[in-house]
């Protein structure tokens, strides 16, 4: 098990998962998915904010928890 990895992917799941939270509960807190919104629309840039600060993060970081604990190291 290599821990760095282990927790690089917790950290990055938990972001994930904390912007898909926050998307709902908060949304005037994220000023990318506003900017994004005006740049390309509401529903792309929504969908666009969504792909690349929660879905993504959390599966790198799930992808780093599996590797991590098989023992793959990142660095």
């Amino acid at each position: 098990m290599n821990p760095v990895t282990v927790l690089l992917g917790v950290a990055a799941a938990g972001f994930g998962i904390y912007t898909a939270w926050a998307r709902h509960a908060k949304p005037e807190q994220l000023g990318k998915l506003e900017a994004m919104r005006k740049a390309w629309g509401d529903r792309a840039g929504s969908l666009i904010h969504l792909t690349a600060y929660a879905i993504l993060p959390i599966v790198v970081g799930a992808v780093f928890v599996v590797l991590g604990v098989e023992g793959v190291s990142l660095f």
